[in-house]
């Protein structure tokens, strides 16, 4: 499953601005504790400090956290089955998918 992300408006949140705990903002943003730790230290890792620029977009703020996380859409990280293949084999007399 991939990871949540936070959309750059709910992190220019003032409530995710240190003196909530992250359990607090989770849930004031709806999302899980660990999507809460991983974006703080993605603003971290980026350099950041509240208050944010006015000057920086959402648009740029998701870039500076988000930049390299996720792949391309269809992209696997193994390769897919030769699916043929397993359906020729599983036709096999007293070849099932039990373990």
């Amino acid at each position: 499953m991939p990871a949540e992300s936070v959309d750059a408006t709910s992190t220019r949140d003032p409530a995710a601005q240190t003196r909530m705990s992250d359990p607090e903002i989770a849930r004031s943003l709806s999302v899980a504790r660990s999507t809460v730790a991983l974006t703080l230290e993605r603003v971290a890792a980026a350099g950041l400090r509240w208050p944010l620029p006015a000057t920086l977009t959402d648009r740029v703020l998701e870039a500076m956290l988000y930049v390299g996380h996720g792949g391309q859409q269809g992209a696997r990280r193994k390769a897919e089955p030769d699916w043929a293949h397993v359906h020729h084999e599983l036709r096999r007399p007293g070849v099932t998918l039990m373990r």
